[in-house]
């Protein structure tokens, strides 16, 4: 479970006490324990040696805790037995939860994305837009981060394994050789479908990926998304009831407020899990039009918003950007209201669910 956990963005190691210090648990004992013979023969050395293994002990059974917790509310929240979740390969959550709302609409996998989708454009596919722009010593540096980005994107978009298709390739020219405009067709008895389309550059493939996207029909994974993220919300909201009612450090002894933290590592879990899943070429339910939508979309955007600030900005990665305020400062109403121009007077949507913080 430690090495699948999802939620340690940035940890250096996932070795133990590397692990038990990102969780902040206490009395972690490092030594060299590489010679124990040198600490046999005299009683400090002894004493070492006991303080070292209770600190392991110590850590193993609150990691223990903290595990053994989220998974057993991975498995209640997805109706599956617990060995199950703990000897989860990394698709099982997407797995069940995409199969599961995809049947409900009568749709059953015919295979993996390798049997669905052009193997060599699965092999060099596009990801998320990272770059540096500025180097040297930046001395007040500020992140400006999209919330939830993919998620959202997700839901901004209808991206969703059934709404989201691939109908052709054209010329790739440049990085933002992007081309997007809507069509109403018939689509034989339902009548008209109301569709996004979207040229997107994949530099990797060397192609623009032409994608369309059902904006009739709301998507299961757009849905499923907000219901986790209005559910994370209230967990969030009631925790920090819970603290400012009893403090951080009764926090942590606390029952109900041991049960939210871990219902909401699971939520988080399952909503992390879903941008990977469908770009997976394994995966049974995966979506390729899904993924390059996702990625396409955030590249864009990304790449707006520095266009914009350009004169502030150091660098990127896949969900944030990085400026120097001893040039500039963005703030996060500027930022927004830019994006909404973008998402709303540009793109034709009515509603922007992007944003950054």
């Amino acid at each position: 479970p430690v090495i699948r956990d999802q939620s340690m963005f940035g940890i250096k190691s996932r070795q133990m006490k590397e692990v038990a210090a990102w969780y902040k648990i206490k009395d972690i004992v490092k030594e060299d324990m590489s010679n124990v013979n040198r600490f046999l023969d005299n009683e400090d050395g002894m004493k070492k040696i006991d303080r070292y293994l209770r600190s392991d002990i110590n850590i193993t059974e609150s990691l223990f805790k903290i595990y053994i917790a989220n998974t057993m509310m991975l498995s209640e929240k997805l109706f599956i037995p617990l060995d199950e979740t703990v000897n989860a390969t990394p698709s099982l959550v997407s797995n069940i939860i995409f199969g599961r709302e995809l049947m409900s609409k009568g749709i059953i996998s015919d295979g993996s994305v390798n049997t669905r989708y052009n193997r060599e454009h699965i092999k060099n596919k596009r990801g998320g837009w990272v770059e540096t722009y500025r180097y040297g010593l930046i001395k007040k540096l500020k992140k400006l981060d999209f919330k939830s980005y993919y998620p959202f994107l997700t839901v901004q978009f209808n991206i969703s394994s059934e709404t989201t298709f691939i109908v052709g390739y054209e010329e790739y020219k440049s990085e933002m050789g992007y081309r997007f405009w809507w069509s109403e067709e018939e689509v034989g008895e339902y009548g008209k479908t109301k569709w996004f389309y979207a040229s997107i550059p994949d530099s990797t493939y060397g192609k623009n990926v032409i994608v369309r996207i059902d904006m009739s029909n709301e998507g299961f994974l757009p849905r499923y998304m907000r219901d986790l993220f209005d559910e994370r919300e209230a967990l969030k909201k009631r925790m920090k009831e819970i603290i400012k009612e009893i403090g951080q450090e009764k926090a942590g002894e606390n029952v109900e407020y041991a049960g939210l933290k871990s219902r909401e590592n699971a939520v988080k879990i399952i909503i992390n899990s879903f941008t990977g899943y469908v770009g997976s070429e394994h995966a049974l339910y995966g979506n390729l039009a899904a993924y390059i939508c996702i990625t396409g979309f955030g590249r864009y955007i990304t790449q707006k918003v520095i266009e914009k600030f350009y004169q502030t900005v150091v660098s990127s990665d896949t969900d944030a950007i990085y400026e120097d305020i001893s040039v500039g400062n963005i703030s996060e109403q500027e930022a927004n209201d830019f994006i909404s121009s973008i998402v709303i007077g540009e793109l034709g949507f009515k509603k922007c669910w992007i944003v950054m913080e």
